[in-house]
């Protein structure tokens, strides 16, 4: 090709991406990379994208987060023309994460975590469970042993 074949390519390559319609594309998921919300994923040619956004940008701080199962099917979006793609639907969520000012609740098919900093509900509930299971009361009745055995078990049940 010669150079002026070469400016009409690129030229017209240009104007695709700017008013071309967007492309919306199914990939299956390769693997999940928590830390960044990014995920690696391919397409039915085949090819491969290791950072397929989860979220609008990739930078630390709030979030709302749906993490897809590896092996699932995704939706995905070009950005801009440009080489990053961002996760548009999901098929199958391995979990969800919020994350706002160091409070965090994460919902998955193994229960529930409530944390806030380094605290987190579930220990919160054992420690009460524990310390009423050691009152002894004189006059009256005792604790329910069995009703904070069964408690404590739900518990450890519903949270993570």
């Amino acid at each position: 090709m010669g150079a002026t074949e070469d400016n009409i390519k690129e030229q017209l390559g240009a104007f695709a991406n700017k008013y071309g319609p967007s492309i919306i594309m199914p990939a299956k998921v390769l693997a999940v990379n928590e830390n960044d919300c990014t995920i690696e994923i391919e397409f039915s040619d085949e090819s491969k994208i290791d950072d397929a956004r989860l979220r609008s940008v990739i930078k630390a701080g709030n979030k709302i987060v749906q993490f897809p199962s590896v092996g699932s099917m995704v939706l995905v979006g070009r950005i801009d023309g440009s080489d990053d793609y961002v996760v548009l639907a999901i098929e199958a969520i391995d979990f969800e994460l919020v994350e706002i000012d160091g409070t965090q609740f994460k919902i998955a098919a193994s229960g529930f975590t409530i944390k806030k900093g380094t605290d987190n509900l579930k220990d919160a509930m054992i420690k009460i469970i524990e310390a009423v299971e050691k009152i002894v009361v004189l006059q009256g009745t005792n604790p329910d042993r069995l009703k904070l055995a069964s408690a404590k078990e739900m518990i450890t049940n519903i949270f993570n």
